[in-house]
């Protein structure tokens, strides 16, 4: 008797706890699809305490995203031309990964999605602060 109590508790156990699992899921890519204009574009150095919002200085970013796994990447910092990147794009439940046309490597962000808003942190990159180029996080933020 003690036996298949001890069971039926365990059973009802596994069960309450696969029910509870709060394992996040991906996001399709018909719910990620369409164009995100940034909040943020913000670069920050990895080893000096220089950092950017290109929005904050008055520059602009966007980012289209197509549910067949293409996007286009446009950054405008104030007054310059603006730089264009194309490739291919994935998600998992909490990664974004880009493939750059024409580049043999991806670049992994943090991502969080909830609606309308649209975070992807933590992308390795270059980037000039004006004494060269530094390895920097990039960090994005988008609202639609």
């Amino acid at each position: 008797m003690r036996a298949q109590w001890c069971a039926a508790l365990l059973a009802v156990t596994a069960i309450a706890l696969a029910s509870c699992s709060d394992k996040a899921t991906a996001p399709k890519p018909a719910e990620l699809a369409g164009t995100w204009p940034a909040t943020k574009a913000e670069y920050v150095s990895k080893s000096t305490a220089s950092r950017i919002d290109i929005v904050a200085a008055g520059g602009a970013a966007t980012l289209v995203l197509d549910a067949g796994g293409r996007y286009e990447y446009v950054e405008i910092p104030s007054g310059e031309p603006p730089d264009t990147t194309r490739g291919g794009w994935s998600a998992s439940a909490d990664v974004m990964t880009f493939t750059v046309d024409g580049l043999s490597w991806d670049r992994q962000f943090d991502l969080y999605f909830s609606g309308n808003t649209l975070r992807l942190t933590g992308g390795d990159t270059m980037y000039d602060f004006g004494a060269g180029l530094e390895e920097s996080d990039q960090n994005l933020s988008f609202t639609r």
